[in-house]
């Protein structure tokens, strides 16, 4: 394996550090993306137990100190500050909107990593070629040894692109998929409590 890799020439040190990089962002999203949904379960029906229970006003009092995506969500929907539906709204929107690029972070690099591979890859190819060509002009084409380097740069650099791109890109859709799972959770959660607000007397 090492010396397979030590063929693929110079590329595949970048190759090999962006799978890296991505497989390091998978595991931290899955990680994030996991505790929040199970945080999102639990805190959802303890908090909209309290306004079943005891009314918005008094939930909203019990939120205090609390921290995280939902309590912000719901502080911004229950806050008697706010009466009118609309402006209820427009705050709940706002926490929503501030609370996305957190939701969204590194699925944009992971993306630009998948696409990335494949484009060195063919660097090493064109990189292969050129030491291939080089070793023609020099010696000819009678010692195949001698052009075994460059063509094995080629193939493989191209080979490992490929290779690591496609996980790259499976994992990418994988974690997609989730955000947005989560973001349709989220605004499920601002439609239930905006619904409360309205039904416990906001003009």
């Amino acid at each position: 394996m090492i010396e397979w890799f030590l063929l693929g020439g110079f590329f595949m040190w970048p190759i090999l550090i962006g799978s890296i990089w991505a497989l390091a962002l998978l595991i931290e999203r899955t990680i994030y993306y996991t505790q929040l949904k199970k945080a999102l379960t639990r805190e959802s029906e303890e908090f909209f137990g309290w306004s079943k229970r005891d009314g918005v006003a008094k939930a909203y009092c019990l939120l205090e100190g609390r921290t995280g995506i939902l309590p912000d969500l719901l502080r911004a929907a229950w806050s008697p500050e706010y009466t009118q539906m609309s402006l209820v709204e427009r705050n709940v929107e706002e926490v929503l909107h501030e609370n996305r690029p957190h939701l969204e972070k590194s699925l944009n690099t992971l993306a630009t990593l998948a696409s990335i591979q494949p484009l060195l890859g063919l660097l090493g190819t064109i990189s292969g070629m050129i030491a291939t060509f080089s070793v023609i002009s020099t010696q000819g084409t009678g010692d195949p040894r001698a052009l075994a380097d460059g063509i094995s740069e080629a193939m493989i650099t191209t080979e490992a692109g490929l290779c690591v791109a496609l996980p790259i890109l499976l994992a990418h859709n994988y974690l997609r998929n989730r955000y947005k799972n989560i973001l349709a959770s989220l605004q499920k959660f601002c439609a239930r409590s905006l619904k409360e607000k309205e039904q416990h007397g906001a003009a």
